[in-house]
């Protein structure tokens, strides 16, 4: 399984991709928004975590990109936040991950998303 991990934080991206390194998935990482929808489109990862507060292009943005774009909006996309969790529940995401997070956390949304998506059968 491929991830695409879009957080202005490198720590948090670490920290994301050693959990799910964990679990035999390859992981891409991004930056900001549009590193993260310019890779979305060339890489159609399985599922990607994205950050809201970002500089440059906001995860607000980049989920819009990747929504409305036929070839993305099929990926599911895990919302990643610290300062606005009521606003990314509202969006129409595969989920949403409040930092700080337990690696238990990260693994139980990454499979909810992966069956709501209907890329797993349990």
């Amino acid at each position: 399984m491929r991830v695409l991990i879009c957080d202005d934080e490198k720590d948090i991206r670490e920290v994301i991709k050693i959990h799910l390194q964990s679990l035999n998935c390859g992981c891409i990482e991004a930056s900001n928004g549009s590193e993260c929808y310019a890779k979305a489109q060339d890489l159609h990862p399985d599922i990607i975590y994205l950050d809201l507060s970002m500089p440059n292009v906001s995860g607000y943005t980049a989920h819009s990109m990747l929504r409305g774009n036929p070839n993305t909006r099929h990926i599911p996309v895990v919302i990643i936040t610290g300062s606005c969790p009521l606003t990314a529940r509202l969006m129409k995401t595969a989920g949403v991950i409040e930092k700080p997070f337990t690696k238990e956390e990260l693994i139980l949304e990454t499979i909810q998303a992966l069956v709501k998506y209907g890329r797993i059968v349990i």
